[in-house]
């Protein structure tokens, strides 16, 4: 079993779930498998056995990283999208992947500073300040696709240290949408190792 690839990425893809479901923040026993994973995987069909190694393949070959997979768990996972194992195709990977780019955050940049025209902020953190619906602005520009998170990620830590500390209510969906962000910027920033998987 410690060599059947399938295995490796059902277990990896299980115990993200479990730990972006409940909101965890500890992934370091992601690539750990045990005798339950085990009987899970015995007992698993053999179309979730064969999407489990077409995945694996693909990461073997480069087309995504174990990184860019666990980006897009929590990318979906931030927009209320349950992905199930057959929804997962390298193209929608690869297409979160590019998100988090120079170019795209130019782009947010750009377009921030022409909304700025007409909102005339003070400055961009009074994007990130919870209002009465328990949202920030930047949370309504990116669910209405005017930017991407990716200018989200780059701002978040910079802007947040000083805001909202004393909020009291946060809407169910930006409480989940900030969980997954706080992720990508832990993986982003190198706080998942992926070279350390295969911990049989």
């Amino acid at each position: 079993m410690k060599n059947n690839s399938s295995y490796l990425v059902l277990c990896f893809l299980t115990k993200a779930g479990k730990i972006i479901k409940s909101e965890g923040y500890d992934f370091n026993d992601i690539f750990k498998t045990d005798k339950n994973d085990y009987y899970r995987y015995k007992n698993s069909k053999d179309y979730t056995k064969k999407v489990g190694k077409r995945i694996y393949n693909e990461l073997e070959n480069h087309i995504y990283t174990y990184k860019d997979l666990l980006i897009y768990l929590l990318y979906n996972y931030s927009f209320d999208k349950n992905i199930k194992i057959y929804q997962i195709y390298p193209t929608d990977i690869k297409k979160i992947a590019k998100i988090f780019t120079k170019k795209q955050i130019k782009n947010d940049e750009d377009f921030i500073i022409k909304m700025n025209q007409n909102l005339k902020l003070k400055n961009v953190s009074e994007l990130f300040e919870i209002r009465e619906n328990g949202e920030p602005i930047i949370y309504d520009l990116i669910k209405n696709n005017y930017v991407s998170v990716a200018i989200y990620v780059k701002l978040y830590e910079k802007l947040l240290t000083t805001k909202n500390k004393d909020v009291i209510f946060k809407s169910d969906n930006y409480k989940r949408f900030e969980y997954a962000m706080k992720n990508i910027i832990k993986i982003i920033k190198g706080g998942f190792d992926a070279e350390k998987k295969i911990c049989y």
